[in-house]
């Protein structure tokens, strides 16, 4: 696998580093989330309705079905608190232990906790056990950090592998690449479900997960620059270190010291709207499902190419767009991060106002360039932070978004319990209204950072030594 991927950057002059196992570990997010949401379901309404009719009918107006919705929102929701809680911690120490020794430990924490929980999801779907148990699955995916940990990892490796004019464009493949990871695997949900049954959904996700863990220990962490620090300290001092006080402290540091030209400010408002981008997208995520085939009637196939054409239309707009927005047009990550906010807003509009399904399929036209507004906050973010700093401040993003995880599924289900009777496409539309927030401070960082005057409050003081730059380790 090495050797191909040598030959490879030889032939194409492209350095290839973490696109395999982001396409290969993103594939099974969606197929994980969708497939517990029906997983919840079926349960629910067998418990509720015990009529398998009436259950596997998504045309039928039966006052219990309704019923069925709002309690699986309420168990979904259930999932995202006790996946988010240790989630949050997992994080955040993960993302200390990168900065101290390197990515080969969490990676191989992420990965093995993913394939255990796909297998176990797998079984419970297999021997139709209660829906219950799968809370005990969420709670080990919760412990290894899925799916955030693997995100800061991702996302850091990146930042210390690149140089500033790089690291966008980079950043830019990689959510390309995990927006058509994301397609496969909500294409795939569908048929499979279809096909097979709901058990080989999850149990399918276990060759991806297994051939990305086969990747990091066989071609990244033998030949990138991942392990700093570790060569001679135990696994029991690392740890000790990782978990210490003078850590947490130093990871505390990270976030509040003052940075040059108003740094502190920025970094923390440019979190600020990367956590407004994340809970509109995480919050119509987990609507999206009962919206679609409960409401708009589409069949789990449907479901599946819907959601898949707007991931790839997506990937199209990272990679082509993005590319001759910096290249050609030389813009700013805060400019292409206020065109994906617009984008984003009409996709969201669209999708809680359209009333028939070709109206639904034209909302992705309006939502393709969407990604970019995480591209540019990502990357501008990673510039306002030394070498020393990346696993820190992606996983304090991370571990925001595991708490706004939890925000955005108690908001957006206790939305859609509420409206399901009257405006099911509420949830929507609220999605849009944050990412007007978002778009609004995204503004303000763009004319503030073009701003060399003005009166510096003590949270946005100067700072007296400039951030050092980051590695330079790719040509």
């Amino acid at each position: 696998m090495a050797a191909m991927f040598r030959k490879l950057e030889s032939k194409f002059g492209y350095r290839f580093t973490m696109e395999l196992i982001t396409v290969l570990f993103c594939y099974t997010i969606p197929m994980k989330g969708l497939g517990l949401q029906a997983l919840l379901f079926d349960g629910v309404c067998h418990d509720m309705v015990q009529n398998t009719t009436i259950c596997g009918d998504r045309y039928s107006a039966s006052n219990d079905l309704v019923q069925v919705q709002q309690q699986t929102s309420l168990w979904y929701m259930y999932g995202n608190i006790i996946l988010t809680v240790p989630a949050v911690i997992s994080s955040m120490f993960q993302g200390r232990y990168v900065d101290l020794y390197g990515f080969a430990l969490p990676f191989k924490v992420q990965l093995g906790g993913a394939i255990i929980g796909a297998v176990a999801l797998a079984g419970i779907a297999w021997i139709e056990s209660h829906y219950r148990y799968a809370m005990l699955v969420v709670l080990t995916l919760g412990l290894s950090g899925y799916p955030m940990s693997f995100m800061m990892s991702i996302f850091s490796y990146i930042a210390l592998s690149t140089n500033e004019d790089q690291r966008a464009y980079r950043m830019s493949i990689i959510v390309a690449c995990l927006s058509l990871a994301m397609s496969a695997g909500i294409a795939s949900f569908g048929p499979i479900v279809d096909n097979l049954g709901l058990h080989w959904v999850f149990a399918i996700q276990v060759i991806p997960l297994s051939l990305a863990l086969l990747d990091v220990i066989y071609r990244i962490l033998p030949h990138g620059a991942v392990q700093r620090g570790s060569n001679g300290v135990s696994l029991f001092h690392r740890l000790k270190n990782t978990f210490s006080f003078a850590s947490t402290k130093d990871y505390v540091t990270t976030m509040t010291k003052i940075r040059a030209n108003r740094g502190r400010c920025h970094l923390h408002l440019a979190v600020f709207a990367i956590i407004l981008w994340f809970t509109a997208m995480i919050g119509s995520v987990d609507t999206e499902y009962l919206f679609l085939t409960k409401e708009r009637r589409f069949d789990n196939t449907q479901l599946s190419m819907f959601m898949a054409t707007g991931n790839v239309l997506m990937f199209f707009g990272n990679i082509i767009v993005l590319y001759f927005l910096k290249t050609k047009l030389k813009m700013s990550d805060l400019f292409v991060a206020g065109i994906g906010c617009v984008s984003a807003i009409g996709g969201y509009l669209g999708l809680g106002l359209a009333r028939t399904a070709p109206a639904l399929w034209l909302v992705n036209g309006f939502a393709f360039l969407s990604g970019l507004q995480v591209v540019g906050l990502r990357t501008y973010v990673s510039n306002q932070v030394d070498a020393s700093e990346q696993g820190v401040i992606f996983s304090y993003i991370s571990s925001m978004e595991a708490i706004f995880k939890l925000v955005a599924g108690i908001t957006f289900n206790g939305i859609y319990f509420l409206a399901v009777a009257v405006w099911p496409g509420l949830p929507f539309i609220f999605a849009a209204v944050l990412n007007v927030v978002s778009l609004g401070v995204v503004t303000f960082l763009y004319y503030s950072t073009r701003s060399h005057s003005g009166v510096q409050s003590d949270d946005c003081a100067l700072a007296e030594e400039e951030a050092t730059p980051l590695l330079k380790t790719e040509s």
